[in-house]
């Protein structure tokens, strides 16, 4: 078949689509150099192929040596790889570190200092003994059943039950699904897990009960926060209205405390995001010129994470609403990455090298490639006076654009989740911190109310705890006594910081170290 080859089979009833073609059985002409097919029938040359390939490559070699063209630059795109590989590298073990750091944060809350916290808002006797007796006392009564594992086990379940609840969240938003009462629902769940872990803490509940009962969770039911439903008698509406009267007095100290938890979350994170963003201006000013650093990958994890960890106060006071992995890049904006790049990254002259693939779609493409403008000339009129009307002359002028070889000169900024390690976890610290002390009173008032009520149902003994007025009980030892542990609360997570910082420290590598180091890959 010749060139009409395709409309000929189709002629015959044979589609030029076919995935076989059946060729015919006549003698070929000995005069007619062999043309070759493929499978769907189209007329191939390979030798013209590559003598289009050889020409375009004497092409580019002649504008290189004349120097019109430049060559590829193929040392930036490895450069950009290896920053790339070095980016990913402190990212994962950011995340990580910071993953540690948090548990430990976690820990060191739910191991005793919450409880020896809540004691001293509660109990009168913590507030009447000065600050070394009361140092003596905790000491020798210090014992790990009542001291350390109060409460432990549920504070401990509730983060872990919150990190599948935000995944679950997380999955929902995906698929445009706003998953408000999957939100209410673990808000209310959470709440009751917080209370009982309070009252384990404060020896109202027996230690050697890790969970509550389902039970704790239904109101009016034994065991539950909210008193057993009184009884309604038969004195028409007085009696009616007077016990719904009864049920919201009732439910009034767990009302109280969910409305002061929902309260610290919405405060927390306004604490957290005014802490991150005073601690960014110190630790990264700006910058008048540096350029970008390689876009993190398209999606891992971010997530979440890292994603970022959920607030961390007395109790697991999560936030659910707007969480993403991305660790704490979610919450926080960096102040490192605030700039502009240099202009000179932009501006570029392209190049006139092919890169085109060495098989081509169709001979059109063969004929564009071979056709395709490789040099310009600046074309002007002669300024010459002796030259006859109507001459033209062409003049090959260089670029005027800049070097594209300057911008590696510039400086790079490895702006990666390592190197922010020490500030995300120094906005963690400091905003537990005021967040405790900020909301203090509002959560003794509430302690108080429930433990009284608590104790009141079960005919148990408070005298030694308070009435729910704001400054009830308050004196300058109590006062003394309530700041002495949250400087040593502090003072431990400092010490988890410094460590946490330290160990980022070691992983730290300059260009130069990563490029030399063996396992890279």
């Amino acid at each position: 078949m010749g060139i009409q080859g395709p409309l000929t089979a189709q002629a015959l009833g044979r589609s030029p689509y076919d995935d076989e073609v059946e060729y015919g059985e006549g003698q070929l002409d000995a005069n007619q150099p062999p043309q070759q097919y493929d499978q769907r029938g189209r007329p191939i040359n390979p030798d013209t192929k590559r003598m289009n390939r050889d020409i375009i490559r004497a092409h580019n070699e002649v504008m290189q040596v004349i120097g019109v063209a430049e060559p590829e630059n193929h040392s930036s795109s490895s450069d950009a790889k290896l920053r790339r590989s070095h980016w990913e590298y402190e990212s994962s073990v950011g995340r990580t570190i910071h993953w540690s750091a948090e548990r430990c944060f976690e820990a060191v809350g739910a191991l005793g200092l919450h409880g020896l916290r809540q004691r001293v808002l509660v109990y009168q006797h913590y507030s009447d003994m000065p600050f070394w007796a009361f140092i003596r006392r905790t000491r020798s009564t210090f014992s790990i059943q009542g001291d350390v594992l109060p409460g432990a086990a549920t504070s401990f379940f509730a983060i872990y039950m919150y990190r599948h609840v935000r995944d679950l969240c997380l999955r929902q938003e995906a698929n445009g699904i706003t998953p408000i009462v999957i939100r209410e629902m673990w808000f209310y769940a959470q709440t009751h897990l917080a209370l009982f872990a309070a009252l384990q803490r404060l020896g109202l509940v027996p230690s050697s009960q890790l969970l509550p009962r389902p039970s704790f969770f239904v109101p009016f039911l034994q065991g539950s926060p909210v008193l057993m439903l009184p009884f309604l008698g038969n004195d028409g509406r007085l009696s009616i209205v007077t016990w719904m009267g009864r049920v919201l007095l009732s439910a009034a100290p767990l009302l109280s405390w969910m409305a002061t938890q929902r309260l610290l979350q919405n405060c927390y994170r306004k604490i957290d995001l005014e802490v991150f963003r005073h601690l960014a201006v110190l630790v990264f000013p700006r910058k008048s010129t540096f350029t970008t650093t390689p876009p993190p990958p398209a999606a891992q994890h971010t997530q979440r994470g890292f994603q970022p960890a959920q607030p961390g106060l007395s109790e697991t006071t999560a936030v659910l609403e707007g969480d993403i992995d991305e660790p704490v890049a979610s919450q926080h904006t960096s102040a490192a990455s605030i700039g502009d790049t240099h202009p000179a990254a932009t501006a570029r002259r392209p190049s006139f090298f092919s890169v085109r693939d060495n098989d081509y779609a169709s001979d059109d493409d063969d004929h564009e490639a071979l056709g395709a403008t490789l040099i310009t000339f600046d074309v002007e009129a002669s300024e010459s006076a002796d030259a006859p009307a109507g001459l033209w002359s062409a003049e090959l002028r260089p670029s005027q654009g800049p070097d594209p070889r300057s911008s590696s000169s510039q400086p790079y900024y490895l702006d990666t989740f390592l190197r922010q390690l020490p500030i995300f976890l120094a906005s963690r610290v400091f905003t537990d911190a005021l967040s405790r002390l900020a909301f203090a009173i509002p959560e003794a008032i509430v302690l108080r109310l429930v433990t009284r009520t608590f104790c009141n149902h079960y005919k148990i003994p408070c005298s030694d705890i308070p009435t729910i007025l704001p400054f009830a009980g308050f004196t300058w030892t109590a006062f003394t006594n309530f700041l002495s542990v949250e400087f040593f609360h502090l003072a431990v997570s400092s010490e988890i910081w410094a460590l946490a910082v330290g160990i980022s420290q070691y992983f730290y590598m300059t260009d130069v170290e990563w490029q030399a180091w063996p396992t890279k890959d």
